[in-house]
């Protein structure tokens, strides 16, 4: 059912009105539920959908935004571009999402606004080329219309643009005919992770040019499953 219980919104902005929520108790689970449907500012009334009649009291939410981070996760190594995407929750609209990159231990090295895409979903696309490689931390705050505020645990990611390739010695080596295979390593650079981690990526754009007349042999793209690839041969061997 649906009911109306008014208010006195004498000493509350039209933002503090759309925040009231109204909240009935529930016996059951022992606490208090989100009944809200609207709020009629007009005529100090709010509305919410319950199952029965019971204990209902009307608070003004006080409470900072819920954000959790969906992308970068944990650890993750960012390469070429990224959409940070970011879900939001509060009872009141939300006003901002803010999402900034600094230093490990240093300094902000940038910050932007999200964007609402729907629902609770916020991004914001990124240039990982803007930046060095090296080890970053994520921090997203948002506010709601009230001007509550709260932030997310900080996401420690890694920038990885630059990579060195290795051909392998099965590959300098091979002698084959009409075909050969072509084996190499791409590693993170010694100078960003002493470690020279492999680089890993879901997309692969791989390019074989002729050394002698810097020609295009070949072009490959080659995607994270067995079947999703793509492979142009720009000259014909005979």
């Amino acid at each position: 059912m649906i009911i109306g219980i008014p208010y006195d919104g004498s000493s509350l902005s039209v933002e503090e009105e759309n925040a009231l929520v109204l909240v009935h108790w529930n016996s059951t689970t022992n606490q208090w539920e989100d009944k809200t449907l609207f709020v009629d500012t007009f005529n100090d009334i709010i509305f919410g959908e319950v199952e029965s009649l019971s204990i209902f009291t009307i608070i003004l939410d006080i409470a900072p935004p819920s954000i959790s981070v969906e992308t970068p996760f944990e650890g993750q190594a960012l390469q070429d571009g990224i959409t940070f995407k970011i879900n939001v929750t509060d009872s009141s609209e939300i006003d901002l999402v803010t999402i900034s990159i600094r230093e490990l231990g240093g300094d902000q090295v940038f910050v932007g606004q999200a964007t609402h895409i729907i629902d609770d979903e916020w991004q914001l696309p990124f240039d990982t080329t803007l930046l060095p490689d090296g080890y970053y931390q994520i921090i997203i705050e948002s506010s709601d219309i009230i001007g509550n505020s709260g932030s997310a645990p900080p996401v420690n990611v890694s920038i990885r643009n630059w990579a060195t390739l290795e051909l392998l010695p099965a590959t300098i080596g091979n002698k084959a005919g009409r075909t050969m295979p072509v084996k190499f390593s791409l590693r993170v650079v010694e100078a960003v992770d002493p470690n020279m981690a492999f680089v890993r990526n879901e997309e692969l754009d791989i390019k074989i040019y002729d050394k002698s007349t810097g020609q295009l042999l070949q072009h490959s793209t080659l995607g994270d499953t067995s079947r999703d690839y793509r492979i142009k041969m720009i000259l014909k061997f005979i």
